[in-house]
């Protein structure tokens, strides 16, 4: 008896919510568009070997079905996320808004298409970012938000994203905060041995600290703390201070620490140079002692820093 009366239930159940089966069959095969990104955010590196490099912003379509005729999507820039994130930040936050008259980036159009045919179906927006002056030091992001689309559905919380850009060259890397493996010695002194931050600055340039001085983020820290290595094309190198009212930088030749960027007994390419430099905290001051280094550099690989 039991079991009958569940089974009456159960079919009373059936019968009297067919009509919300409906609005949930449609909800389940709804195709919407939204664009790709993770908390918001979509990155990609862009190498300062190019004058320019391409980025995309990719945009799906989501549901059950598969969609079957051409999709278009036309982005804008994205005034209302950039003010959220105004609010969220700092006041010394390095965040850098690029709209589209910035110098350093072009859109080529702002409409895309998704492509039934392709597997799974997919539309990119192109952006073409020109990376030099760039700094390691401020965040980049093209703030976009889809304007309208040939389908009626847009994405709500996925209708946008702050598409962000990290620059390279081929001695560092600003994303994935490159780390070398220094030899730093004083003088006669025993050498020191340390982990340095290394960040690009241009094709063929990189910025670290002196000595055995430690990485910070702050804009005192960089202009009292931080070189410029410049990587010629014989792979002769050329230091100098990032600050020169901050530091004072000189080079100088060694036997071993040649200033070159070479290949060591091991066959790995390291650098090797020898300088001295002095610095002060204010540009009104008098300079401090000199401090005179030789040192060599060497990238970790990947699997290293795992």
């Amino acid at each position: 008896m039991k079991l009958i009366k569940i089974a009456a239930a159960f079919l009373c159940l059936l019968l009297t919510s067919c009509e919300g089966y409906e609005i949930f069959e449609k909800e389940l095969y709804e195709k919407i568009v939204y664009v790709l990104a993770e908390n918001d955010e979509f990155y990609e590196v862009h190498s300062l070997d190019s004058l320019v490099s391409t980025g995309r912003v990719v945009v799906a379509v989501s549901g059950t079905e598969p969609v079957t005729e051409l999709v278009t999507v036309e982005f804008e820039y994205d005034a209302e996320t950039v003010e959220e994130y105004r609010k969220k930040e700092g006041a010394t936050t390095p965040n850098v808004y690029m709209d589209l008259t910035n110098p350093h980036i072009e859109i080529p159009s702002m409409i895309t298409t998704i492509d039934p045919a392709d597997n799974p179906p997919r539309g990119f927006l192109t952006i073409n970012v020109k990376p030099e002056g760039l700094s390691p030091d401020s965040t980049y992001y093209v703030p976009l938000k889809i304007k309208s689309s040939s389908l009626d559905s847009i994405s709500v919380e996925n209708d946008h994203v702050m598409y962000r850009i990290y620059i390279k060259n081929r001695f560092a890397d600003q994303e994935e905060a490159t780390r070398y493996s220094a030899s730093v010695t004083f003088d006669e002194s025993m050498p020191y041995v340390l982990d340095k931050t290394v960040l690009p600055l241009s094709k063929d340039e990189i910025r670290t600290t002196v000595g055995t001085e430690t990485f910070e983020a702050t804009i005192a820290s960089i202009a009292t703390r931080c070189m410029v290595i410049k990587i010629k094309a014989d792979n002769s190198l050329v230091l100098s201070a990032y600050d020169p009212d901050y530091m004072e930088l000189e080079m100088f030749d060694d036997e071993e620490y040649n200033n070159q960027y070479r290949r060591d007994v091991a066959g790995e390419s390291r650098f090797y140079y020898a300088y001295r430099y002095r610095v002060r905290t204010t540009p009104d001051e008098e300079w401090g002692e000199w401090k005179t280094v030789r040192e060599n550099m060497l990238r970790f690989k990947k699997e290293e820093l795992e």
